[in-house]
Parts: C-alpha cells; structure tokens; sequence
C-alpha cells in the first residue's frame, strides 16, 4: 500500500462518521443492505470524512477479488456516492482486509490510514485504531498476526491462484472462530497495559477502535475515554458507529 495518513485535522465545522467491522460478504445480501443503507441516511448530515477502521470484509484475499465481489460493488458504489458529495473516506485496514491494497482503496475513492491515526477534532485529539493490535494478551493470535503481515507471506500468499486464496480464507476464518470460543474473554479483549500505553501521552485525549465486537464507552485506568466501535448483524440487528466533531465524540445507533 502507498504511503499512509497517520493524522487528520478537522476544523471547527468539520466531522467525521466512523464505522468499522462491518465483515461485508457475497453470501449476506442482508448485511450489504443493512450497513449501505444505514451509510447513505448518515450521509445526509454531511460529514467532512467518512472513516473505516477496518474488518470492511469477512475476508479479503487480493484486490482481483474486487472484480468477482457483489459486496465490494455494493461498498464500492457506496462510497461513490459519498465522493460526490464532497466526503473525503478513510480507510484503515484490520484482521480480515489487511491485503487491501491500492486499486482497491482507488475503486473506493478511499485513502489509506495508519494503525494507529490521529484525529484533531476542536480541542481533542483521538487515536484511532483497529483493535486488535491491543489484545496483547493473545500470543497466539499476535504471532499469527506477525507472519501473514510479513512480506513473504504476502509475497506467497498473493501468487497463489484466487480460488486456493479464497478457501484458505475460508479455513483460517473458521479455525479462528472456533479457537476464539475456547479463550476466555480477558485473553480475546484489549490489554489495559496496551491501552494505558496508547493513552500515555498528555496530548491524547481518547481512543477509538474496533476489532472486539464488545461496543460501548469505557475508561482507561488514566481516565481518559475509549470508545468500541460495534460490529454489524442484520438480524440482531447489530451496528451504528461514532460522529467525531470539535465538541466531542457523539455514539450513532441504527436507528439514529
């Protein structure tokens, strides 16, 4: 991926939506409706930015998928009509899209963010990350993560024809799930030592992140607020996300 934002600055009148974990898939027309339809209402508040933090797609082998994907058609043509609009978009790549790469994010009139990013909004400044970076306590999912972000995995990985890269995504997806059950919460959630980490600079104010698929407001062990983005369901039904602007962090439901 070409070079990455790390730091946005909005102005007074500036706002940005924030989603993420979204996990769009060809096999859930439901969800595409549901997360699109809930995009485009949000869009007519007219934000300054619209911002994904990652987990767009339940899986995301190699931007030549793009061309077979009914989902990323659909977020595609959503972001489309967001561009006209005038809003810049964001994204950030998590767990399940981190081979996104640069004519993916150019179909999506999309700029690439850093992991972590920081946004200027008013007097705050707010870490924006995907998440899963802070459950430290999972060795075996940090060292899982440390290889396929390796170049020669991706190297690898990419050279293979996209039907073998679909179904080892698919059999990854599904030992992870199956792993995961078996971790007790405290190992699968976020460790207050990366958090406290990430909120130890004066100059920060909050964080915001997805990944845990726990949503809420929650205080750091500093005081300082972190929020969890939720993730999406169509027969919960599950989502919403966040309205960052100069006087703070606004939490946005579906039905908002």
């Amino acid at each position: 991926m070409s070079s990455l934002v790390h730091r946005l600055a909005l102005t007074d009148h500036q706002t940005a939506l924030v989603l993420s974990d979204m996990h769009l898939s060809d096999e859930d027309p439901a969800l595409l409706a549901l997360v699109t339809q809930w995009v485009d209402h949000q869009l007519q508040r007219q934000p300054s930015w619209l911002i994904m933090l990652g987990d767009l797609f339940d899986a995301w082998v190699g931007d030549d998928q793009a061309s077979q994907s009914p989902a990323f058609t659909a977020l595609a043509s959503c972001c489309e009509r967001a561009h006209k609009m005038g809003v810049a978009i964001g994204v950030m790549v998590g767990n399940r899209d981190f081979l996104l790469r640069d004519e993916a994010l150019a179909r999506l009139h999309a700029q690439g963010l850093g992991d972590p990013c920081e946004v200027h909004a008013g007097k705050s400044n707010w870490v924006l990350m995907h998440g899963d970076t802070l459950c430290t306590s999972d060795r075996a999912y940090q060292d899982f993560r440390e290889m396929v972000r390796s170049s020669k995995w991706q190297e690898d990985f990419l050279a293979k024809p996209l039907s073998e890269r679909l179904a080892i995504a698919k059999g990854l997806r599904e030992r992870s799930e199956h792993e995961t059950m078996g971790k007790p919460m405290a190992i699968t959630d976020v460790s207050q030592e990366a958090v406290n980490k990430t909120l130890a600079s004066p100059d920060i104010n909050g964080l915001i992140h997805g990944h845990t698929h726990r949503p809420g407001l929650y205080q750091s062990d500093n005081k300082k607020p972190r929020w969890v983005l939720p993730d999406w369901c169509p027969h919960s039904p599950r989502g919403g996300g966040l309205w960052i602007h100069a006087e703070g962090v606004e939490s946005l439901a579906l039905s908002s």
